[in-house]
Order: structure tokens, then sequence, then C-alpha cells
């Protein structure tokens, strides 16, 4: 509690000896707060893309241990309600070439659903019907053009850039009866920093399957906001760094107290924690007021201003930024203990006296 009552008068000594500075200093810790919180959510791609409803985070890709017939994985997708649409393939391994087969690895796809769940597409989007096929490949000119699968003969109606080819129900079962080893579902929602529901619901439902989860964006985008971090955390410092001189001049001009202390016997450790604490907790409430204001502001302002208007702040996020200027202004304050504490007993007496 004393300490409480010694950091407060000091505060208001800090004021009474310059109130215009220390004024700039609060508001120069707000205007910072707000700018570290709009760069965080608008630079970050794992916050911009955090309820992303694109495609790229709502898709998985399951590859069975053992092949199933298409009726009962139909059943149990149909029986969850995680999934918008999904599509059910074979996939085949051609391991001699063969002219005008297709050759390598592919995967072909019966669907099921109301939209055809591909990241891209040239040509028709409409579901393949008799021997059409959407081809997986990325040739813009061999729409139009013909190819064969195990002996049958198909149209390239349009371009999937996706993860398999797309066929008819009635082309697939003379193909590959009614034999699945390969899932593609769409879930109703992105599960981003959230329990994957989808990945449970298949681990659980086929085991020893290998699943090919949205995650692998998910922490591209993390990666990619470690470094976006870093540059806004780079920007706040500058702009801090001009800052606190304000604060330790406002320090300065109260050398009375500090001359006083040190004839009394404090110690240059003692003043310089002091002198420390002081600086931090000035800037953890100058940045606590900035973070209040930003979250009062979003909905009347900074909605209209962010990128996407699904951005939406955590209190994980609040807390990670606060953390974080809080640190940056501690290391910043760091820096300028010594010019703080150099009055030394002697000094402070000949001053004094």
């Amino acid at each position: 509690m004393k300490v409480i009552i010694l950091f407060i008068n000091r505060i208001k000594q800090y004021y009474k000896k310059n109130r215009l500075l220390f004024v700039l200093f609060i508001l120069g810790g707000i205007i910072n707060g707000l700018v570290f919180c709009y760069l965080y959510g608008n630079l970050l791609p794992m916050m911009q893309n955090r309820d992303s409803q694109a495609l790229l985070y709502r898709k998985y890709t399951v590859s069975l241990e053992e092949e199933s017939d298409i009726e009962s994985i139909k059943k149990a997708l149909t029986d969850t309600a995680l999934f918008e649409c999904f599509s059910l393939g074979y996939e085949i391994i051609e391991t001699e070439p063969k002219m005008g087969y297709i050759t390598a690895m592919d995967c072909f796809t019966v669907f099921f659903g109301e939209k055809i769940p591909v990241l891209k597409m040239q040509g028709s989007i409409e579901p393949p019907i008799g021997n059409e096929i959407l081809w997986k490949n990325d040739f813009r000119e061999a729409v139009g053009n013909k190819v064969k699968v195990r002996n049958e003969e198909f149209i390239i109606k349009g371009i999937a850039g996706a993860d398999s080819s797309y066929i008819s129900a009635g082309a697939y079962e003379r193909l590959f009866g009614n034999q699945v080893n390969k899932i593609f579902a769409v879930s109703f929602e992105n599960y981003a920093g959230r329990n994957d529901l989808p990945a449970v619901f298949f681990e659980r439902t086929f085991p020893g399957c290998s699943i090919d989860a949205p995650s692998f964006y998910i922490l591209a985008d993390i990666e990619s906001s470690r470094f976006a971090l870093i540059a806004i955390c780079f920007s706040y410092t500058i702009s801090a760094l001009a800052f606190t001189l304000l604060l330790v001049y406002i320090m300065e001009s109260c050398a009375e107290e500090n001359i006083i202390s040190r004839i009394v016997g404090a110690s240059k450790i003692t003043m310089g924690v002091m002198a420390f604490w002081e600086g931090v907790l000035l800037s953890l409430f100058s940045g606590l007021l900035g973070i209040i204001l930003h979250v009062v502001l979003t909905p009347v302002l900074f909605k209209k201003l962010n990128v996407n208007d699904r951005i939406v702040y955590s209190v994980s996020d609040y807390s990670l930024i606060l953390a974080l200027m809080v640190a940056i202004s501690a290391v910043i304050i760091l820096f300028f203990i010594r010019r703080l504490t150099k009055v030394s007993p002697v000094e402070a007496k000949r001053i004094y006296s």
C-alpha cells in the first residue's frame, strides 16, 4: 500500500512539474497503443483469416487406409452437421505410361452437394454429366479436348485446379464400382484457433486415415504473422523511444527527490528500480488506455477502417499486445536508468546545501 501511495505521489509531482510534457507522454502512449492494435489486426494474416470463409480454410482431404463403399461413407458424412459439401473419390496410379491415357497419380471423384468444392476453376463450373470431366490440370487450352481414363474417353469440360478430377456418378461407377479411398469435404466453419472438430471426426470415424487439414494454411499464416509482428514491434519501439524521452526529461526535472533520496542513503540500485517501475507503470497505464479506447472505438470507427469486417480481437490478442508494449517500454527505460541515478551522495549534499 505504501508503495502505491508513493508511486501516486511521484506521478502527481511529475504532473505538477511539467503538465504539458506529462500529458503529451500519456497521449503518446495512448496513440501508440491504438496504432499497435490496428496494425496487429490488419497486418497479421492469422488475424485477417481467423474467421475467413474462404475454401482454403475449410477444405479437408482424407486418404483412407482401406477402401470403403460410397453409401457407408456418404451416410457418415451426412449424419454429421459439420460439412457444407463433400466429394468421394478413388486415387489411382498408372504405373506404365500409355498413349492417350492419364498416366501418373490422379484422383477421380464423384460429387455430392450444391457446388463443386474446388479452390479455383477454369471453364465450366457445372457438375459433369455423362462422359464429361473436370480435369485436374492447369492447362486452360485443354478445355474441349478429349482424354482417356481406363480405356474410356472423356471430354474435358473444365479445369479443376484442385486435388482431383471430377466425373459424373455414372462414369465413376463404371470405372471404380462403389469403392472409395479418398474424401474431400468442406466444413461450414473455419476452425482456426479452435478445436478442429472435422479433423477429430475423421480420426474417430476412419481410424488410420491420413488427414490433410486447413491447419497447413493456418500454420503458414502464423509464420507470416511473426514477421509482421516483428515489424510492428520495431515501429512501436521507434515511436515509444521519442515519448520515453519526454518521460525521462520529466523525471530529471524532479531531481530534488533523487538528491534527497541519495542524502538519506538510498543506493543507485534502489533509485534505479524506483525509476524503472515508475516508467513501466506509466507505460502500462497509457498502453492500457489505448487498448480500452480501441475496444470502444472498434464498432464505430475501426471496423470501417479495417481491411475486412471479419477481424475480431480476443482477450488473448489484447493481452499479447499489452505485454509487448510494456516489454518494449521496459527495455527502452532501462537505457535511461543511468541518467536518472547518476547523482552521488557527495554531489547530492553539495547540490542540496
